[in-house]
């Protein structure tokens, strides 16, 4: 027996007697873990003695095999460390591995084609048998042999897709475009250079090129407008400004730049448009050339601006053919435009022989000529803007004269917000005919895509507003005129208006602060909190005021700067002050914004009853396209009207939307036409510009009927996708 067992049980105070007879037994620590406890017991008689011996054998046990896996731990990690490690060599012990490339006699090269398209070298692409080759040559391989090389790979047999070998001049150039000489060898280059690896272009120019030149030279007349055209160049690029104005509208994104380089195809795409050059000397005998379509480019207040005219319509219209601009409006806007309003008239842009006797050069690119009517422009504003002969012409009596304003604007979905603030910065927007489109979305605007894009609007723009049912707009200062534009305009246009609005705010901005009285206030106040605290404000207003409703009371006290709760026969009094406060004052740059673009409205709150949506007004918007309908189809006609009746206002507006393109009511009537559509093509249809509803008399059901509504309705992904 170990002398530590035996003085535990010495301690646990067993009789000597039994431990003498263990210690007989030899009843140690390893075959008490083996006996059972009946044996044990004729030992040690006490049962928790017992527990107590158990547990301390298997303690004692227990930290062995610990030490004894430490050690084995120890004497591994000590062998690692007394093996010897072999000495690193040279090589090794450097950062990076050793180039040894410069030590070879052979180095790769790359070889490209460059071929002279007028006015300059562009890299001829691998499907038109150029792109970038790669061979390995010797040191001493001389710029020479490497246009050899080269010619056989970009002229096998003599011949490529440019033309035959014998046709042109041959150049090699360096990664700088520089020529090199053909005496230089590809050492002396990689060694001058420093570069891993060497590009060298062969380059190729047409040898009748040169002749086409010295023709172009002797042309008196082209002669005269290419030196004009070098003198507006080099005059554009020295003004900072005009450069700086013209990179600005240029890049202001993909949509606008693509929309402008159209034009330097215009000439060639399309016979309605004509791109005319004109010079200083013509612009004052323009009554010949006042018929032909034309686009000028005007310079104001440094920034370029482009105008179309078709023919024979916009030259009659005083806002298109005007030579003053809207500064703040950017090129690419005004030339989506003009061009809008060409297609959307194509009959009277027929071309005549009087509408074309301008005088043109056919020969020289579209894009050359605007750069000189642009560059003429800014030479000349003065002329291209006092010459009255010159923007707008004659009148013609059997033409029809257009006195409406034209804009067309591009929407991004995804960026409604910031793309409809920056048309509406525009002052003049109210009193301009407004068409949008939405971004990778087939759709024509008839009032349909506008509402639209308005309804998408309000959408986004409320949700960065203050508060619940009713909210209170909380702008950038550069924002609050341009948002009541869009109030005002969607409204008068298309009767389109946001009924989360605060109408308490709305009643301030037309009719002033004093229009607003103790009941709308309190109303509009209610609206805008949360359901808790909506709840514990109407119970105190009915002196009905819970322990509970001290609390959040409290809390909305606080927020408005209060910290405490005021008395309950003054709490009414209390809760209009601060009514007042987050609906009147704390908006009230926005409000004084709101209200100089605002007309006077009266009724407004019946103009609100009359927006809002139900779904019994939404069933007597209904109507079919068909007097007289089949079983199926009135059938379905009382699922669609049962569905309507029976929806929440969220659903309600939803289906409104999806006919009309807003959620507020702002159509007479909603048309219901029926089709016969069956499997994955039966679907409701909307037709947001007529106001129509498309559906499929094929529900056998109204909880399918239902459920495929539902479907629909509960998606967020609308998308104009019908022309």
């Amino acid at each position: 027996m170990e002398d530590d067992l035996e003085e535990l049980l010495i301690g646990r105070r067993v009789a000597q007697d039994k431990i003498n007879l263990m210690k007989r037994d030899k009843i140690d620590k390893a075959v008490l873990m083996l006996i059972t406890d009946q044996q044990l017991a004729h030992y040690i008689p006490t049962y928790g003695d017992r527990l107590a011996v158990i547990s301390f054998c298997q303690q004692q046990l227990r930290t062995p095999d610990r030490e004894t896996l430490l050690d084995r731990i120890r004497e591994k990690i000590g062998d690692r460390k007394k093996k010897r490690r072999p000495m690193p060599s040279e090589s090794s012990r450097m950062a990076r591995k050793q180039n040894t490339s410069g030590e070879k006699e052979e180095r790769k090269i790359e070889i490209g084609w460059l071929h002279y398209s007028h006015p300059h070298f562009t890299q001829v692409r691998t499907r038109h048998g150029g792109g970038t080759r790669h061979i390995t040559v010797h040191k001493t391989t001389t710029v020479q042999q490497v246009l050899e090389t080269g010619n056989r790979l970009f002229f096998p047999n003599g011949f490529s897709t440019k033309g035959s070998q014998e046709n042109f001049h041959f150049e090699v150039c360096d990664f700088k475009r520089n020529v090199i000489p053909f005496e230089e060898t590809v050492g002396n280059l990689y060694e001058t250079t420093k570069l891993k690896l060497l590009r060298f272009y062969i380059c190729t120019k047409h040898k009748l090129s040169d002749q086409s030149s010295e023709e172009e030279e002797s042309d008196s007349s082209i002669e005269d407008g290419e030196d004009l055209h070098t003198k507006n160049l080099q005059a554009v690029t020295s003004d900072p400004r005009a450069s700086d104005s013209f990179t600005t509208v240029i890049s202001d994104g993909n949509e606008e730049t693509d929309s402008i380089m159209d034009v330097d195809t215009a000439s060639e795409q399309s016979s309605d448009l004509d791109i005319e050059v004109t010079s200083p000397s013509r612009v004052k005998d323009s009554n010949a050339s006042s018929d032909s379509d034309t686009l000028e480019w005007h310079s104001d207040d440094d920034e370029v601006t482009v105008q179309m005219r078709p023919l024979g319509v916009i030259k009659s219209t005083p806002a298109a053919s005007s030579g003053a601009t809207d500064a703040s409006r950017p090129a690419s806007v005004q030339l989506r435009e003009r061009r809008s309003i060409a297609q959307e008239s194509p009959e009277t842009s027929q071309s005549t022989p009087a509408a074309s006797s301008g005088p043109t050069d056919a020969s020289r690119p579209a894009s050359v000529q605007l750069r000189e009517r642009r560059s003429i422009a800014q030479e000349s504003p003065e002329t291209s803007q006092s010459t009255p002969a010159a923007s707008s012409g004659p009148t013609d009596a059997s033409r029809p004269a257009f006195s409406t304003r034209f804009h067309r604007a591009s929407i991004r979905r995804i960026k409604v917000v910031d793309d409809v603030l920056s048309v509406f910065k525009d002052s003049n927007i109210i009193d301009v005919c407004l068409k949008m489109d939405l971004v990778s979305e087939n759709a024509v605007d008839d009032s349909g895509v506008s509402r639209e894009v308005y309804t998408a609007f309000w959408e986004m723009f409320l949700q960065q507003c203050d508060g619940d049912i009713e909210r209170v707009p909380r702008l950038r200062p550069d924002y609050c005129q341009a948002v009541g534009r869009v109030w005002v305009k969607g409204l008068l246009d298309l009767g389109v208006m946001p009924v989360m609005l605060s109408k308490g705010f709305i009643v301030a901005c037309l009719h002033g602060m004093d229009a607003v009285d103790a009941d709308l206030l309190i109303m509009s106040f209610l609206n805008y909190l949360p359901p808790v605290e909506r709840a514990a404000v109407e119970r105190a207003l009915e002196g009905k005021m819970e322990e509970d409703d001290e609390d959040d009371l409290l809390d909305l006290f606080s927020q408005m700067g209060s910290h405490s709760l005021p008395p309950k026969d003054n709490m009414r009094a209390a809760i209009e002050t601060m009514a007042h406060k987050a609906i009147l004052q704390e908006a009230k740059f926005v409000r004084d914004c709101f209200s100089t673009v605002m007309m006077a409205i009266k009724k407004v709150s019946a103009l609100y009853e009359s927006k809002k949506p139900t779904g019994k007004r939404v069933v007597q918007l209904l109507e079919t396209t068909k007097a007289v309908l089949s079983q199926r189809e009135q059938t379905v006609l009382s699922y669609l009207q049962r569905y309507v009746k029976n929806s929440d206002q969220t659903k309600v507006e939803k289906l409104l939307r999806f006919c009309t393109g807003s959620s507020v009511i702002c159509v007479d009537k909603v048309m219901v036409s029926f089709n016969v559509e069956t499997g994955l093509n039966r679907r409701p249809i909307g037709h947001t510009c007529g106001a129509t509803l498309e559906v499929p008399c094929t529900y056998s059901s109204f909880p399918d009927f239902r459920t495929e509504f539902d479907n629909v309705l509960l998606s967020n992904n609308f998308e104009m996708d019908i022309v």
